[in-house]
């Protein structure tokens, strides 16, 4: 995962760096258009935002500042003690803590902070993030853990199917349905067809015919791309599995 780092900013700054600033400010509901120009209304809003985290109402972004802007994805992305969890387990523990800070697209189609936490520092329209997010966990309990991950991270849900199949740890609908066990932490994958897989999520139990996941890029119907990271139920037609 990429963490956004500080970059001094103030009123004049343009480009991602203004559009940052304006997206953090949004995310703590210090709502300013999004249009990558810190003006004035954005300078209001951080004076409004410091106010409230008792810093000093400069509206400058300093290092202080923007510790609080980052606060939620810090405590997202701060390390969990392991006592004796498996892999899976921390997979799931990791899901629930990002899950808990609320994590969302700001008001463009799959662009924020939180969508370049997970894809590596990119965002964009095209950029759908359910895979970045699944790997994004594994990636955090793999290092709490001291152990390689055990496939490659990847922002694809094709190649996780086939990086899976490749190690072996692939389980197709078919084989769930004749009994093969699916333990918490693995991944589902929705299959559209053979060849192509078009979302994915951790797995936190299945009961029945239903899958209970936290994942990426969805929304309250559990579409593939939505706007936040939410935990869903689903059912398991069309569904395989990543152990």
């Amino acid at each position: 995962m990429q963490l956004p780092s500080f970059v001094p900013a103030s009123r004049g700054a343009r480009g991602l760096l203004a559009r940052s600033v304006q997206e953090l400010l949004y995310h703590h509901d210090f709502h300013v258009e999004i249009d990558s120009d810190f003006g004035e209304v954005t300078e209001r809003k951080l004076i409004e935002f410091q106010i409230t985290k008792g810093l000093a109402p400069t509206g400058i972004v300093d290092e202080p500042t923007f510790d609080a802007l980052i606060k939620p994805i810090s405590r997202a992305t701060a390390p969990i003690a392991p006592h004796g969890r498996s892999l899976g387990e921390m997979v799931v523990a990791y899901a629930h803590q990002h899950l808990a800070e609320k994590p969302c697209e700001a008001i463009q189609d799959n662009t924020g902070p939180w969508v370049r936490l997970y894809m590596d520092g990119i965002d964009g329209s095209a950029q759908y993030w359910c895979a970045g997010f699944a790997c994004s966990m594994y990636e955090q309990a793999c290092e709490t853990l001291g152990i390689q991950m055990p496939f490659p991270r990847t922002v694809s849900c094709d190649e996780l199917a086939g990086n899976a199949k490749e190690r072996g740890l692939f389980v197709s609908e078919p084989e769930r349905q004749e009994g093969r066990a699916i333990p918490p932490g693995s991944l589902f994958l929705s299959r559209d067809s053979p060849t192509d897989w078009t979302h994915t999520g951790v797995v936190i139990g299945i009961d029945n015919a239903v899958v209970v996941s936290i994942d990426g890029n969805t929304n309250g119907q559990g579409g593939r791309n939505g706007g936040s990271v939410l935990k869903k139920s689903r059912n398991l037609l069309n569904k395989d599995f990543i152990l």
